[in-house]
C-alpha cells in the first residue's frame, strides 16, 4: 500500500516516528488534505519576514538534527524553546507545545 502523499507503510518505522506505532503514520499519510491554491496566484510575502516567530526544537529528533533545527529557527529570527522529544514533539509533548503557544500570544 502506498499513498501519493506519504511514505510507504514499511518505511514508517518506530525510530522515524517514535513514540507512535508505524500504523499511525501509514494511515495518516492517506488522510485527505485541502486543495492547494490555484497556481496562477503569485505567492504571498512569507510571514516570517515581517512577523515574530517561535520554534520548538525537538532535542531527540532523528529526522532533523537539533543543530539544523536551531539553524532554521535562527534564519527566520525565531525565539526557540528546546525540549526532549522526537520528530513528533508537538504530539508527544503537548504541554510544551501549549506553553510555546502561550508564550507566542504574549509576544
Amino acid at each position: 500500500m502506498r499513498s501519493d502523499r506519504g511514505a510507504p507503510p514499511h518505511r514508517c518505522t518506530p525510530r522515524r516516528a517514535s513514540p507512535f506505532p508505524p500504523c499511525h503514520w501509514a494511515t495518516s499519510a492517506l488522510r485527505p488534505r485541502a486543495a492547494a491554491e490555484p497556481a496562477q496566484r503569485p505567492p504571498p510575502e512569507p510571514a516570517w519576514r515581517t512577523k515574530p516567530a517561535w520554534y520548538l526544537v525537538a532535542r531527540d529528533d532523528h529526522m532533523i538534527p537539533p543543530p539544523a533545527q536551531h539553524s532554521m529557527a535562527e534564519r527566520i529570527g525565531a525565539q526557540t524553546v528546546e525540549v526532549p522529544g522526537s520528530h513528533s514533539v508537538y504530539v508527544s509533548q503537548p504541554a510544551a507545545t501549549a506553553d510555546l503557544i502561550k508564550q507566542a500570544t504574549r509576544g
